[in-house]
């Protein structure tokens, strides 16, 4: 037996815990099936562990498992449904369905940047062909006048000219690669499906810069975390493009507006956005922050469907600030303007809220 094997020897008693689990499976009559022993033990150990869950997600799973168990024939359908209550548990949480978001977004991204580096590696490969005939052709012609009978001052002014026009082939050329590399840098920092805001890796990359810049000049950096209002309701009501089209003419208001106080604005999720506000204090960004929501209620949301345009609808956005602390890293700004966000989504939406220097954060669930 490995030295590291801790099952109870034969005969040995068993720990309270388990006596105590042992009854509850008897209680239900599942001490002999393995696969409802697994659905217990997750609702009554496990879940109790995972912190993305609020207690009343947690007591409303617990109830329903337990009752599910209590009932008789617990049959492997039941079973099946109950699993499938699981998965849907664990895949609705938000935290689950922004990674899910998140990863459909860098998938879309690294495609778009593929698709741009292959089109690139294409034209690489046709102008290096292309210039290789340019320059026989020089060649051919440079001999061709050398060996002709024309004067020697015609000669070189033949020749200058050929040289002249090569040399501003070559200008053009680097002016075109010049503005594909451009377009390859857009690709790379810039959302593909909000083109108005830079994307997430852009977000990380300046928020890192941008901390410790202001750390080093002792100048205030505040963070907004925007979210859209009932966005699922918009997805579920007139389906994902009208959901993607008021979140692309969000995304323009929350770039204009930002490009007033030279912010930094780039999409952090899902419907979510983040501005960082590197040199304004917390007052300041929350009068911006304000301005910004202003801004996205007085738009006129409509919807055109058989000619006519429909009633507007309503759109709305929450908004959390938080400024730098001493000791606080990107991460703790993001979350402490995430949490400002929930504050202003429980207070009613379509408000700011703000998270201020040094204020504890909230005690967890």
């Amino acid at each position: 037996m490995d030295g590291n094997d801790r099952s109870p020897k034969p005969g040995a008693p068993r720990p309270p815990y388990m006596e105590r689990l042992c009854a509850i499976m008897d209680k239900f009559g599942i001490s002999d099936n393995e696969d409802w022993i697994a659905v217990v033990l997750f609702a009554r150990n496990l879940l109790k562990a995972l912190a993305c869950f609020t207690e009343d997600q947690k007591n409303n799973l617990r109830q329903y498992v337990f009752r599910e168990v209590s009932r008789d024939n617990l049959s492997d359908k039941r079973l099946a449904a109950v699993l499938q209550r699981l998965e849907e548990f664990i895949l609705s949480n938000k935290k689950t369905g922004e990674l899910e978001v998140r990863l459909r977004e860098e998938k879309r991204s690294s495609a778009a940047m593929i698709n741009e580096i292959m089109s690139v590696l294409v034209e690489v490969r046709q102008n290096s062909s292309k210039r290789e005939s340019d320059l026989n052709r020089f060649g051919e012609q440079t001999v061709a006048v050398v060996q002709s009978d024309v004067e020697r001052s015609e000669m070189i002014n033949s020749i200058r000219g050929m040289v002249e026009r090569l040399v501003e082939e070559a200008r053009e050329e680097a002016r075109y690669w010049e503005s594909r590399a451009r377009a390859m840098e857009l690709c790379a920092v810039y959302d593909p499906l909000l083109t108005e805001l830079r994307n997430r890796r852009a977000l990380d990359a300046n928020l890192a810069v941008g901390l410790k810049r202001a750390q080093a000049e002792g100048r205030p950096v505040s963070v907004m975390m925007i979210d859209l209002d009932h966005f699922k309701r918009v997805n579920d009501t007139f389906g994902h493009q009208v959901g993607d089209d008021v979140l692309k003419a969000v995304s323009k208001i929350v770039a204009a507006q930002t490009s007033n106080f030279g912010g930094f604005a780039a999409r952090y999720g899902g419907e979510e956005i983040v501005v960082v506000c590197e040199g304004l204090a917390l007052e300041e960004a929350v009068d911006q922050a304000e301005a910004m929501r202003a801004a996205v209620e007085a738009y006129e949301f409509r919807l055109r469907t058989q000619g006519r345009m429909s009633d507007r609808l309503g759109i709305t956005i929450s908004v959390g600030v938080a400024q730098m602390s001493p000791g606080h890293g990107p991460s703790e700004l993001i979350s402490a303007a995430d949490r400002a966000m929930y504050r202003a989504k429980n207070l009613g939406r379509n408000r700011v809220e703000a998270i201020r220097p040094n204020e504890p954060p909230a005690p967890s669930a």
